[in-house]
């Protein structure tokens, strides 16, 4: 291989690694209708075959209902507009992390391009971040930095394997459509197999890393007391005291994340906007 052949071979991982963080963080951190618009959306008869299982009420014909709606900027306190940049300055430093990306190497993030680009209003989970500011930034920190922390660490199908465990367990329709789109947009995990996990069970064909994060989380979400002697000697053997760690602290986000979409009453991604 020549020098110029590699040098394209390296640029073309660099802007795959550029675009795949991108997906990867911005459903969760963006608004759905800002974000996932140019996704596959799922289909009436999928979303309801989803709907009976884990306790979840089926979907409503009545128009959505939103217990915290989004607002425009400019109804915004001031702590919640900082909060607001601090939101977008969260997707920009989830995707730019890689310090040898270029402007060419990806379409940059409508929130990355200035504020006149910015959105008016933010959905998705920012209207619950924005009722408390000071926790929602918390909370926006330990999303993108556990995200940085255990890279390398903690394969991506072991990642969405437990944060669909979670979304699912706890029937978090926003949570598991938007976790089911990354999964799948990136070729981490098959639709069927999202479904398989989405309704309660284990999915064929996972990974060795898939599977054990499948097991990891079905237990510590359905199983009181500690995780077993078996399952926390198979993680560190599998991702390391680091990746294990990191594993136990996805659960728990992903938990806490599921338990407040459900509370502000936040529906599928398709459904918001």
């Amino acid at each position: 291989m020549t020098q110029s052949d590699q040098a394209r071979a390296d640029a073309q991982r660099v802007a795959l690694h550029h675009q795949s963080a991108r997906e990867l963080c911005a459903p969760i951190l963006l608004s759905a209708g800002n974000r996932l618009a140019s996704l596959p959306k799922k289909t009436p008869s999928a979303q309801s075959g989803m709907s009976s299982q884990q306790g979840q009420h089926p979907p409503s014909s009545k128009p959505a209902m939103f217990r915290l709606p989004k607002q425009p900027r400019d109804q915004l306190r001031p702590d919640q507009q900082e909060l607001q940049d601090h939101f977008h300055s969260s997707v920009e430093r989830a995707v730019g992390s890689d310090s040898n990306a270029t402007s060419t190497a990806a379409e940059p993030l409508d929130a990355a391009s200035g504020n006149a680009e910015r959105p008016l209003a933010v959905g998705g989970p920012f209207p619950f971040f924005a009722v408390l500011p000071d926790i929602g930034r918390l909370s926006l920190d330990m999303l993108v930095g556990l995200g940085e922390a255990t890279q390398g660490v903690l394969p991506l199908d072991a990642r969405e394997v437990a944060s669909l465990v979670c979304a699912s367990h706890f029937g978090s329709a926003y949570a598991t459509q938007a976790h089911t789109e990354i999964a799948t947009k990136l070729k981490l995990l098959s639709h069927a197999q999202c479904q398989t996990i989405s309704a309660g069970g284990k999915a064929e064909g996972l990974s060795e890393a898939g599977g054990l994060a499948y097991e990891t989380a079905h237990y510590l979400l359905n199983v009181r007391g500690s995780l077993s002697p078996e399952l926390w000697d198979q993680c560190l053997r599998a991702f390391g005291k680091e990746g294990t760690v990191g594993l136990v602290h996805y659960v728990a986000l992903y938990t806490w994340t599921s338990i407040a979409l459900n509370a502000a009453d936040v529906t599928a991604p398709g459904g918001m906007d």
